[in-house]
């Protein structure tokens, strides 16, 4: 009997921690171990590409250093040959958004010579190669996941909103931008 409480304990937690656009599995945000919204975000150290070439490799992108920033983290599909066209309608998003203590930066699966390939074309925009997949895991996004995320984490490193994004399209990014302002803790 306690077994079954436990279990549909956890059912509801993962409906409640799930965000889905219409046709897509769900993102299990705030579920074994991925983050939850007022909560602080999983640390992230990994090297980036910017359209310049690769980050110093004593230098990773590390989420803590950020603090006193709002960043955006887009979590993208699987680095195929539509990436490329994907990352850049991303970033086209993200520009209105970022600025003074604003950030953002893409994760995305895949090789760093991949990674570097799809970066030559973002002007002003990190990508990070998260290769075998542990910040993907860490934030709740299953390997088989082809579909968008982003997170926003607030200026103090705590995670203010998860959801799914469209890569090409305005699903999500309303979302996105009200996060951004409620990110600011600071002032």
């Amino acid at each position: 009997m306690r077994v079954r409480g436990v279990m549909a304990a956890v059912a509801a937690v993962a409906t409640l921690g799930t965000a889905t656009l219409a046709g897509q599995e769900p993102l299990r945000a705030g579920v074994l171990g991925s983050p939850t919204v007022g909560r602080s975000a999983p640390e992230i150290v990994l090297p980036y590409f910017t359209a310049q070439g690769p980050g110093p490799a004593d230098q990773p992108f590390r989420l803590g250093a950020e603090l006193g920033r709002v960043v955006i983290l887009v979590f993208g599909g699987k680095a195929d040959s539509a990436a490329a066209g994907d990352w850049a309608a991303v970033k086209a998003r993200t520009d209105s958004l970022v600025g003074r203590n604003v950030i953002a930066a893409g994760l995305i699966r895949g090789s760093p010579e991949r990674t570097l390939e799809i970066a030559a074309g973002l002007p002003d925009f990190k990508l990070l190669a998260d290769q075998d997949g542990r910040a993907h895991r860490n934030y709740g996004i299953a390997e088989s996941t082809r579909s968008w995320s982003a997170f926003v984490v607030s200026d103090d490193g705590r995670l203010v909103w998860f959801g799914r994004i469209s890569a090409r399209g305005s699903e999500g990014w309303a979302a996105v931008r009200s996060a951004v302002s409620k990110g600011r803790t600071a002032g």
